[in-house]
């Protein structure tokens, strides 16, 4: 049964993410073929102008529109699906609630995952065509070298390490949205109302919470930028990798607590009325 509510949570959200991603496609393509072209690379005049930056407009544009929809489209449909009056079919199929909002927060995260790594293949696209092939003849190990010296890292190790940054991420934003909703959906009236004004409230503890972190720790940006000036380059990675730990230990936090919030209110506090 979980394959099933698996797949057809895909197939539920599966017609909007994929016009998204060919659009996102699409418009990369063109951006990369525009830019490659000798006219533009060359060219002179107002003309060159406008279209150099009428290209880069219209890409940052869908950039942006590929994060910001797939992250709206998740949350409505995690609320139209769970807690509005559609709700009352999803939690008639003979399944926990709790399987329900597992699967929605998978498919969701996995959806914003795929959305990541559209946009670096998508960047990585656009600077090919821009330097026309040119930087892929620029990779070779003394990067990668150069890589790990600058961040205490191999290539390898900064992939999972982002990789990991990034599901927290994402399963940070996914669940402050949806334990906002779900204590939202408490009230009698006003729910969206009261979800919004539960997300802020949630926010804003978020904020002091971190703030609060840093100052234990000692760690902050304007920190990290001072001792990168003042130590050798070690030194900065060290501070750097203690702070980004700091961080995670945080998210991972954060997250649990959030997952909490809708655990207990999912399995026993739904209300459509």
């Amino acid at each position: 049964m979980l394959g099933k509510l698996i797949k057809y949570e895909f197939r539920n959200t599966a017609k909007v993410m994929l016009t998204l991603y060919l659009f996102t496609a699409a418009v990369t393509a063109v951006g990369s073929l525009v830019l490659s072209m000798d006219f533009v690379q060359h060219g002179t005049g107002n003309i060159t102008d406008v279209l150099t930056i009428a290209t880069m407009l219209v890409y940052i544009l869908a950039v942006f529109a590929l994060f910001v929809v797939t992250y709206i489209y998740m949350c409505i449909h995690f609320y139209k699906t769970m807690y509005s009056d559609q709700g009352y079919l999803t939690h008639t199929l003979p399944v926990k609630p709790l399987t329900t909002f597992h699967v929605k927060l998978l498919v969701s995260t996995i959806w914003i995952l795929l959305s990541c790594l559209l946009l670096i293949a998508s960047v990585f696209t656009l600077l090919i065509g821009i330097s026309r092939g040119e930087i892929l003849a620029e990779i070779d190990s003394s990067v990668f070298e150069r890589f790990r010296t600058f961040f205490g890292l191999s290539f390898g190790q900064f992939l999972a390490y982002g990789g990991v940054s990034v599901l927290l991420s994402c399963l940070n934003y996914l669940l402050w949205v949806y334990a906002s909703m779900s204590i939202g959906q408490l009230f009698g009236q006003h729910k969206i109302g009261a979800s919004i004004a539960t997300g802020a409230i949630l926010s804003i503890i978020s904020q002091i919470a971190s703030t609060i972190l840093m100052v234990i720790t000692g760690y902050s940006t304007a920190l990290l930028v001072e001792e990168a000036s003042r130590y050798s380059d070690q030194t900065a990675v060290s501070i750097f990798g203690n702070f980004m730990n700091s961080s995670m230990i945080y998210n991972i936090i954060y997250i649990l607590i959030l997952y909490v919030i809708c655990n207990v209110i999912v399995r026993k506090h739904i209300n459509l009325d």
